[in-house]
């Protein structure tokens, strides 16, 4: 799970290139062969977890790494990388993120967020949270009190977070999910 997590960040996260067409085995148009997240991105392409965010007018398939995330974007992610069952099963109607949805609701990954929709940019301390959310659900062991403090010691600019969102942003951190 952790690698899951660590490549999920690493996705979202990723910075901005020029389009251009690329190898046949790749199934996005604005993905390079040499862009750092390049292997990431294709094996969460083929686990089924991040299909890209559309097509250019070309009718290619795109993944958009200069992109801002947004809260469906995000949610759709997470619940197809730990809860694709619920989402395949879900029996929400509806525009593409709404299983998703579904399957966020029934395990909880909205606590702890101070507000969140559909188009939402999602920053890292909501990242934070929401991944933080997905290990207690799975039932992760957590760092204590301790580990924890040590960590927000290590995180150099700590005091810019949302302190609702510390502890997600501590925890992330000691998995070396957020860096």
């Amino acid at each position: 799970m952790k690698k899951r997590l660590s490549l999920l960040l690493a996705f979202v996260l990723c910075l901005g290139l020029m389009p251009c067409a690329y190898a046949d085995n790749n199934p996005f148009n604005d993905v390079a062969p040499d862009f750092w997240a390049y292997d990431s991105i294709l094996e969460t392409y083929n686990d089924g977890v991040m299909m890209g965010t559309g097509t250019d007018e070309h009718g290619n398939k795109v993944f958009s790494p200069s992109g801002k995330l947004n809260m469906a974007q995000f949610v759709t992610v997470l619940t197809r990388a730990f809860y694709n069952d619920d989402v395949a099963n879900s029996t929400r109607e509806g525009a593409w993120p709404n299983q998703n949805y579904d399957a966020a609701e029934k395990h909880n990954l909205f606590a702890g967020l101070t507000r969140w929709g559909s188009d939402i940019e999602v920053t890292r301390e909501v990242m934070a949270q929401m991944m933080y959310n997905v290990m207690v659900d799975k039932g992760v062991v957590l760092p204590n009190d301790s580990e924890i403090q040590m960590t927000i010691s290590k995180i150099p600019d700590f005091a810019t977070v949302d302190s609702s969102y510390g502890t997600a942003v501590a925890v992330c951190y000691y998995w070396e999910l957020l860096a």
